[in-house]
């Protein structure tokens, strides 16, 4: 069995998505004691090389926000109390915003289905 990079920091409450066969971690918390100190970090884990890479910055903070992935794209919405849409595009390594959510949605979850998130 050979043994996975570990991610570059430690996370938590981020959202993940697979395009192409790699994972895609947004990261949420960060810090040891994950107090309050959040990112907009996007990381790219490649299983065939076995690198983690990081990718554009997502313009807004999606801690505890959903996520999903649509005809090759990777949208996230929500956080604390926000009701920001992101979507991330690998191909121009490249983030844009979408119509805001009709409210906010605090500690979602969600996932894409047929087409939808």
């Amino acid at each position: 069995m050979v043994l996975k990079a570990n991610l570059p920091r430690s996370v938590a409450e981020g959202i993940t998505g697979v395009i192409d066969g790699k994972l895609y971690v947004l990261a949420g918390q960060c810090g040891e004691e994950w107090t309050n100190a959040y990112l907009s970090r996007l990381y790219r884990f490649d299983p065939a090389t076995n690198v983690w890479i990081s990718r554009r910055t997502c313009p807004r903070f999606h801690a505890r926000g959903a996520g999903g992935v649509i005809n090759g794209k990777f949208y996230v919405a929500g956080d604390l109390d926000s009701i920001a849409l992101d979507v991330y595009d690998p191909a121009s390594n490249k983030w844009k915003a979408l119509a805001p959510l009709p409210s906010a949605r605090r500690i979602a979850t969600g996932a894409a289905l047929d087409g939808k998130l």
